[in-house]
């Protein structure tokens, strides 16, 4: 389920396929992102965001989602996949910035 950026969840998403367009001539940022199923094994569900900003983001940046609206659910009647669509605004880390803290685990064989 996607999930607002806090404290306690600290979730954070995969950016691909970053694209620039004009929109009311405006640039807006668009890009799909990832978001996991708990409890199914292997399933993903993929969102297509648009932030209303230039924001400097490239494909395998992160994002934390700080607010987001208009949640849209579309169905393409040919090959009846789903997508859904959101606005949102969004905090940018860079892939060289982005370090996944791995819990330390204890070694049994150490004592």
């Amino acid at each position: 389920m996607i999930a607002k950026w806090t404290e306690t969840n600290n979730i954070t998403y995969e950016v691909d396929n970053v694209r620039k367009s004009n929109v009311q001539d405006n640039i807006v940022t668009k890009f799909f992102i990832l978001d996991f199923i708990r409890g199914m094994k292997d399933s993903t569900k993929k969102y297509w965001v648009t932030v209303f900003d230039d924001i400097n983001l490239e494909n395998g940046d992160r994002i934390k989602i700080m607010d987001f609206d208009c949640l849209v659910t579309s169905q393409n009647p040919k090959t009846k996949k789903i997508m859904q669509f959101i606005s949102a605004e969004v905090i940018v880390i860079k892939k060289a910035d982005f370090h996944e803290e791995v819990p330390e685990l204890e070694n049994p064989y150490e004592e």
